[in-house]
């Protein structure tokens, strides 16, 4: 059987990244949103963690990016993690539409932090992407 038939799928794609950032030896991604939100006096919502941050805090969110973007980041993700549409109607009785307007926020101030940024630092050249932060289904609603 020829090898490359029996290579898992990820192993397919494995130079994913290699393609969306050429010559780009090392990707750094941002992490700990929640952890650094709380950092610059933002507050987590019990249930939500930073998923509701788009809506509550915006500013405080981008600001969170721009430390991610000055330390050399190339990766921006959502501040998403706790997203699911049944957990905003349990603890914020939001219906799916409004839901899914905060998360569609979450992307817009990843982008506006990026634009931004790269607006006031003409002279980085590096791409910097936004992925979507996604947790299990049962994490986002775990937590009654």
């Amino acid at each position: 059987m020829d090898p490359e038939i029996r290579r898992p799928m990820a192993m397919k794609n494995k130079n994913l990244l290699d393609q969306i950032l050429p010559n780009v030896q090392f990707a750094v991604h941002d992490g700990g949103i929640a952890t650094e939100l709380e950092h610059v006096g933002g507050v987590l919502d019990k249930h939500l963690w930073s998923a509701i941050s788009a809506e509550t805090q915006p500013d405080k969110l981008k600001q969170v990016h721009r430390l991610y973007l000055e330390s050399g980041c190339n990766i921006l993700t959502t501040a998403s993690y706790q997203f699911s549409f049944e957990a905003f109607q349990m603890h914020k009785n939001l219906d799916r539409d409004e839901a899914e307007r905060i998360l569609l926020k979450s992307v817009q101030i990843c982008d506006e932090a990026r634009r931004e940024y790269l607006n006031e630092h003409p002279e980085v050249n590096r791409s910097i992407l936004i992925a979507a932060s996604l947790s299990c289904y049962g994490a986002s609603i775990g937590s009654h």
